[in-house]
């Protein structure tokens, strides 16, 4: 095969295997995803470019640890929803791990966990809101997700504000929420932190 066939096949090799691991982190199919990404990278009749020994390991490796990652980021979400929901400065805690949330008996149901995906309503709107956005330290403030690092978004100040403020309400999007992808960091850091950034001392 010419030599720029075999590097191109190895790319796509590469990328369909960073799919898989990106889905192992986020569903409940790790056995299978495992088997797939066995066949995709160590499989040397398929990929004449196929991984050597080393790197076979570590791929195997890192993916043991997405795995252990997701689960240490759903136990750290749920305590943090459940600090967060018994919080006076906090009008509403979305997330389905909590008794309370619409969807908690379906997400029962069908998950192994609940997911390292939270918003909160800060009490009073808008400005309260950005004041406890601006005052957590440890999270960084991005619109991404699904990230090592805990992230933190204000849509209506950030990846909503050309939205018309009425808009966002229809769907959903209060002025006062705040977006958390939870991250890897330590529980009670992020619950320390949470705490301090939600002082009503700070808020008026």
């Amino acid at each position: 095969m010419p030599r720029p066939f075999r590097r191109a096949l190895t790319v796509a090799a590469l990328v369909a295997a960073c799919t898989l691991v990106t889905r192992a982190a986020i569903t409940n199919e790790d056995a299978e995803l495992q088997f797939q990404l066995g066949n995709l990278l160590f499989d040397e009749t398929r990929y004449p470019e196929a991984l050597q020994a080393f790197d076979q390991a570590t791929q195997a490796g890192d993916l043991s640890l997405v795995r252990r990652a997701r689960k240490g980021k759903v136990r750290t979400a749920l305590r943090l929803a459940e600090f967060l929901a018994e919080h006076p400065s906090v009008d509403r805690v979305h997330y389905p791990g909590l008794r309370a949330h619409p969807g908690h008996a379906v997400a029962a149901r069908q998950m192994r966990g609940f997911g390292g995906m939270l918003s909160l309503e800060v009490k009073g709107g808008y400005g309260p809101s950005v004041r406890v956005f601006e005052r957590l330290e440890i999270p960084k403030r991005a619109t991404s997700l699904g990230g090592v690092s805990t992230l933190v978004s204000h849509p209506a100040g950030i990846s909503s504000v050309h939205m018309p403020r009425e808009v966002r309400a229809a769907v959903g999007i209060s002025e006062g929420l705040i977006r958390v992808s939870v991250g890897v960091e330590d529980v009670d850091d992020l619950l320390g932190d949470f705490s301090q950034a939600l002082n009503p001392a700070h808020l008026s």
